[in-house]
């Protein structure tokens, strides 16, 4: 299953962002926190 997420400022949309790479982002953010997130 293929799924993008698109990211929307004031209505205009900015980039189709992969769902991945926004969760290793988020993953990323919050793993050097010492937040263990499981994906």
């Amino acid at each position: 299953m293929h799924v993008t997420i698109e990211v929307f400022d004031e209505g205009e949309c900015i980039e189709p962002r992969e769902v991945e790479d926004i969760l290793n982002d988020i993953h990323e953010l919050f793993g050097k926190k010492g937040i263990p997130i499981v994906i």
